[in-house]
C-alpha cells in the first residue's frame, strides 16, 4: 500500500502531466507546457490607455528601419536605444487606434524624442512655409549645387558649436497608409540624411534640404507635413556626442486628429472587448 507522501507526489506528477502537452517538431516528439487556459485581462479605463499607448509606441520603433533608428548618448548605463526610445516616448505617444490596426503594425507618430546628448540643440522655428534653423551660414547662399566645402566652411566659421568632422543629421519621418483585406492601416516611415563637415569635400546636390533665403544668415528648412528634427553629432575618441532632438511637424492630417478623440478611444475599447466594471 502507498503511504501518503506517495500518494501526494502521484497527484502532483498527474497535474503537472495534465498541463503538459506532447508535440512533434521535425520528427521528433516533445513535451511542452499546454496554453489551454486564457487568462482574461482585465479593461480598466486606465489600464486600456496604457496598453493603447505602450503598442503604439512599439510599433512606432519597429517601423523605423535600424540603420536610421534615434541614437541616444545619454541612456541609462547598460540600456539600449529601444529602451530609451520607449522611456522618453511612451507619455508623448498617447493615441487611439483599435486592436486590428496595432496588430497589423500601424501607428501614429508624434513630437517624439529622437535624439539626447550635450551639444547645445538645434533649433527649428515655424516661418510660414519654412522652418528656420539657427545654424548660421553667414552670407554664403546654398542652392543644391553648393560644394559641401563650402557650406562646411561657413557653418564652422559662424557657429560656436561646430567644428570639422561634426555631423549634421537630419531625420525626416513620413505617414503613409497600407491596404491589409481592407483594413486602413496608418504606418510611419524614418530617413535620414547626414552632413559631414569637410574642408575637402566638393559634392553638392542637396535637393533643397539644406538651403538659404535672400537677405537672411541662416540655414532653412521647408514646412511640409514631414516630420523631422536635426541633430549634431561628434566623435570624440570612442564617444558620439549628441545633441537633444524632438520631431517638428509642419502639419497634421485628420487621421492624426481623429485618433486623439474620446470617440478614437472607444472604438478602441470595443476592439478589445470592452472596459470592465
Amino acid at each position: 500500500m502507498s503511504n501518503s507522501k506517495s500518494v501526494e507526489l502521484q497527484k502532483f506528477k498527474a497535474r503537472q502531466m495534465s498541463q503538459m502537452r506532447l508535440v512533434t517538431r521535425n520528427g521528433k516528439q516533445y513535451f511542452r507546457v499546454a496554453h489551454n487556459k486564457m487568462t482574461k485581462h482585465s479593461n480598466t479605463e486606465d489600464q486600456l490607455r496604457n496598453r493603447l499607448t505602450f503598442a503604439n509606441c512599439i510599433n512606432l520603433w519597429k517601423c523605423m528601419a535600424p540603420g536610421v533608428r534615434p541614437y541616444y548618448s545619454e541612456k541609462n548605463e547598460g540600456k539600449r536605444n529601444y529602451n530609451t526610445f520607449m522611456r522618453l516616448n511612451l507619455k508623448l505617444s498617447q493615441t487611439y487606434l483599435t486592436r486590428e490596426v496595432l496588430d497589423a503594425g500601424g501607428c501614429i507618430a508624434h513630437e517624439l524624442v529622437l535624439s539626447s546628448g550635450t551639444l547645445a540643440p538645434i533649433t527649428l522655428t515655424a516661418e510660414g512655409n519654412y522652418y528656420r534653423s539657427n545654424i548660421m551660414v553667414g552670407d554664403l547662399a546654398i542652392t543644391p549645387f553648393t560644394p559641401r566645402n563650402e557650406i562646411s566652411q561657413a557653418i564652422v566659421a559662424n557657429n560656436d558649436d561646430f567644428q570639422m568632422g561634426d555631423t549634421i543629421a537630419l531625420y525626416l519621418m513620413t505617414e503613409y497608409e497600407k491596404n491589409l483585406d481592407g483594413l486602413s492601416v496608418p504606418m510611419i516611415e524614418m530617413n535620414r540624411v547626414e552632413l559631414k563637415l569637410d574642408p575637402a569635400a566638393i559634392d553638392g546636390q542637396w535637393d533643397s534640404l539644406f538651403m538659404t533665403k535672400e537677405g537672411e544668415r541662416c540655414l532653412f528648412f521647408a514646412c511640409d507635413s514631414f516630420g523631422r528634427c536635426l541633430v549634431h553629432w561628434r566623435q570624440e575618441e570612442d564617444e558620439l556626442k549628441a545633441s537633444p532632438a524632438s520631431l517638428s511637424f509642419g502639419s497634421r492630417t485628420d487621421r492624426y486628429y481623429d485618433t486623439l478623440t474620446e470617440e478614437a478611444f472607444q472604438r478602441a475599447a470595443e476592439s478589445y472587448g470592452g472596459l470592465s466594471e
